[in-house]
């Protein structure tokens, strides 16, 4: 499991939970493509997951993903922009994309029965549990450094 991000807090959060490579998404992508060919002995990774909804790193995951790959894009809930995208790659490189816009059910079953079986998984990621009223302090809270999953909790 190789993850990338720019917060640092982030990456030894991922560490923790089980990453294996950590990519500094402040590097160049030249220096971050070359990271990911050497932990893929060339290849690239078989699966990438993009989940920030950031048109750039959309992109760049294009990059990232080996030949015969899959890109899965989980993070975009809203039009953030346009980006060129050359329909060559896609084909040369035999790229399957799959978009998601909301998880099916069964997929929030599987994730309710790890958490049953893994309890300090959520105690690991979930940093901060505010109420409605602060709906706008979490958004912003939540690009933070040292800070996890932000919950907002309507009942609070």
């Amino acid at each position: 499991i190789i993850v990338q991000d720019i917060l640092p807090g982030k990456l030894d959060m991922a560490k923790k939970l089980g990453a294996d490579i950590l990519i500094d998404g402040n590097l160049s992508l030249d220096q971050r493509l070359m990271q990911v060919r050497e932990a893929t002995d060339g290849f690239g990774p078989d699966i990438v997951i993009e989940a920030t909804g950031v048109p750039v790193v959309f992109r760049e995951a294009l990059d990232f993903t080996g030949r015969g790959g899959k890109l899965v894009i989980v993070g975009l809930f809203a039009d953030t922009g346009a980006i060129d995208i050359h329909p060559a790659q896609i084909c040369h490189n035999e790229l399957d994309i799959l978009g998601s816009y909301v998880y099916p059910s069964v997929m929030f079953q599987d994730a309710i029965s790890l958490l049953k079986r893994t309890p300090l998984l959520v105690e690991e990621i979930v940093t901060h549990v505010l109420p409605l009223s602060e709906l706008p302090s979490g958004i912003e809270l939540s690009g933070s450094e040292g800070v996890g999953k932000v919950v907002i909790n309507p009942w609070m």
